[in-house]
C-alpha cells in the first residue's frame, strides 16, 4: 500500500510575546536549541512540522540528515555502509560514527487535556547493523503534538538516544522501546509525564534490574533518562567468582517532594548486599540489606537526598511495622505495576518483588477474606489489557504467610478464547492443552467476572515456596 506523502514545513510563527526566543534546529535536526529573539516584544519560532507520522522515509529526511555512499566521510565506511543498507536501515552520522536506523514506529497519549504523539527510533553503528550481540541499541524519541492539520516537534532526546537494549551473548533488544508500546505515561510531576522502565539485564554471573526513568520535558524540549548510573532496583549474584547475593526493592514516586517539576522517588530494598569491594571489584562480604532511598530531582537527574535509612517496609528487618504498612498507600485501588513484572509473570512463570510484594503496600480496589484486587490501567502484555491483579492473603489485615498468599492473579480485558489464541501465538503456549507436568510451572487460563462480565485471568498457583517470605 503506498504510504501518504509527508510534507515538511518550518513555519514563522508570531504571538507577541514578550521576551522571547527562537528554537532552531541543528542541520541533522537532532538538537534543540535555544536563542534570544532579536526583536524582545515578538516570537519567532522555526517550528519543524511534519503532515503524517507513518511514512518513515520522509520522517527520517526530516529528522536526520540522510547519507549515501557518496557521502562517506571515510572509504573504511563502505563495507559498514553496505552492511546497513542490506538490512534495510537508513544511514546518517553521529560525529565520525556511521550509524543505521531503524523507524520503529509511534504511539500517542494525552498531557494536560491535549494529544501527543511520540515517535521512535533505533539506531545502532552501522557495522553492527546485524550484530545485536556486539553493540545494543539506543532509542531515539520525538514528541509532536497537533497544529492544525500537521504535527509540530516539540521535544526530542539527544542524537545519542537512550540506551534500549543489552549486548553480549545474552542480549535483549528494544527494552525501553517495549516498556513505552505498552504503557501509557506516567505522571512524574505535576506537569510532566514520562516512563519508569525496569531495564533488565545481565552481566558476569549474575542479573540486574537498573530504573531508567524516562522525563518528557516539555518546557525544556528535552526526552531524558533523569536517573543516576548507580540506581539499581535490583541485584543478584549467582555466585562463582563472587559471593551469591540479592535485593530487590519497590518504589513509589512522592508528590509532596515535588522539585524542579518532577516528584520525589522513595525506593525501599531487602534482601542482602555485597558491600566492601576494592577498586579491582575484590573483597567485600555479604550483609542484610533492608534500607530505603530518598531522590530527589536537581533539574538534570535524580540525585540522594540523605543518608540510607531503614525500610520499614521491610519483613525481615521489624515484622510487626511491615504487615502494618499493607494497604496504606492509596492510589484511588490502582496498583502501578511495572510492565516488565506481568511479562515476566507470562513469559517467565515468575511472580518478582513487585508482584509479589511491593504490590500489597498500595490499597487495593476491593478486599475480601482471601484474595485482595487491584485495578492496573494504561498496560498491555502481548496485545492484551491488563486490567487487574488478585493476590491471595489470609485474612483482612494483610497478612501473606499462610492460606492462599501464593496464588496471584493476573486479568485481561478480553475473553478465554481470544486470551488463549493470542498468548499462544505470542509465547507458542497452548494453555487450553497443557499436560501434567506443564501445570505444575506454567499459569492455568481460567474465565472470571469483573463487572458481570466474563474476563480472562491467567492464575499463578504457587511462586515455589514464596521465596520473597525469606528476605
Amino acid at each position: 500500500m503506498k504510504l501518504n506523502k509527508v510534507l515538511l514545513s518550518l513555519v514563522m510563527l508570531s504571538t507577541g510575546a514578550i521576551g522571547a526566543y527562537a528554537y532552531q534546529f541543528s542541520s541533522n535536526q537532532t538538537d534543540i536549541k535555544k536563542t534570544e529573539s532579536i526583536t524582545p516584544n515578538a516570537t519567532v519560532e522555526n517550528v519543524l512540522q511534519v503532515s503524517s507520522l507513518a511514512d518513515q522515509d520522509v520522517l527520517f529526511n526530516a529528522l536526520y540528515h540522510l547519507v549515501d555512499k557518496n557521502d562517506l566521510k571515510n572509504p573504511q565506511d563502505m563495507e559498514a555502509y553496505n552492511t546497513a543498507l542490506k538490512n534495510q536501515y537508513k544511514v546518517s552520522y553521529i560525529g565520525d560514527v556511521l550509524t543505521a536506523y531503524e523507524y520503529k514506529g509511534f504511539t500517542q497519549y494525552v498531557n494536560n487535556g491535549e494529544e501527543r504523539y511520540l515517535v521512535a527510533f533505533s539506531h545502532r553503528s552501522a557495522k553492527y547493523s546485524d550484530d545485536l550481540t556486539a553493540e545494543g541499541s539506543a532509542l531515539d524519541l520525538f514528541l509532536f503534538k497537533k497544529s492544525g492539520e500537521k504535527y509540530q516537534l516539540i521535544a526530542q532526546t539527544s542524537k545519542e538516544g537512550l540506551v534500549n537494549g543489552t549486548s553480549g551473548g545474552a542480549a535483549v533488544d528494544d527494552l525501553v522501546f517495549d516498556h513505552i508500546m505498552n504503557s501509557q505515561p506516567i505522571d512524574l510531576g505535576s506537569s510532566n509525564k514520562g516512563y519508569f522502565v525496569n531495564f533488565i539485564g545481565q552481566r558476569g554471573g549474575g542479573i540486574y534490574n537498573k530504573a531508567t526513568v524516562i522525563l518528557m520535558n516539555e518546557q525544556n524540549h528535552k526526552i531524558s533518562d533523569i536517573t543516576t548510573d548507580d540506581l539499581y532496583l535490583m541485584e543478584q549474584s549467582w555466585g562463582g567468582d563472587a559471593p551469591e547475593y540479592k535485593y530487590d526493592s519497590f518504589y513509589k514516586l512522592e508528590p509532596k517532594e515535588e522539585q524542579n517539576g518532577v516528584y520525589g522517588l522513595d525506593v525501599y530494598f531487602t534482601g542482602t548486599a555485597l558491600i566492601g569491594m576494592n577498586e579491582q571489584g575484590l573483597g567485600g562480604k555479604v550483609v542484610p540489606y533492608h534500607m530505603s532511598k530518598t531522590y530527589q530531582f536537581n533539574g538534570e537527574s535524580f540525585v540522594l537526598k540523605s543518608k540510607e535509612s531503614k525500610n520499614p517496609f521491610s519483613a525481615e528487618s521489624n515484622y510487626d511495622q511491615y504487615t502494618k504498612y499493607f494497604s496504606t498507600i492509596d492510589n484511588a485501588g490502582y496498583a502501578p505495576i511495572p510492565y516488565e513484572s506481568v511479562l515476566a509473570a507470562i513469559d517467565g512463570r515468575s511472580i518478582d518483588y513487585w508482584l509479589g510484594q511491593g504490590i500489597r503496600f498500595y490499597k487495593p480496589s476491593n478486599k475480601a477474606k482471601e484474595f485482595y484486587t487491584w485495578n492496573v490501567k494504561g498496560l498491555k502484555v502481548h496485545g492484551l489489557d491488563v486490567i487487574g491483579i488478585e493476590r491471595g492473603v489470609c485474612d483482612a489485615t494483610g497478612e501473606d504467610r499462610c492460606g492462599w498468599a501464593g496464588e496471584t492473579t493476573i486479568i485481561l480485558d478480553t475473553d478465554v478464547s481470544t486470551a488463549r489464541k493470542q498468548l499462544k501465538e505470542k509465547t507458542f503456549v497452548d494453555y487450553q492443552n497443557l499436560n501434567d507436568e506443564q501445570k505444575k510451572t506454567y499459569p492455568e487460563l481460567y474465565p472470571t467476572k469483573v463487572n458481570g462480565q466474563e474476563k480472562a485471568a491467567l492464575i499463578f498457583s504457587s511462586e515455589g515456596e514464596d521465596e520473597y517470605d525469606d528476605i
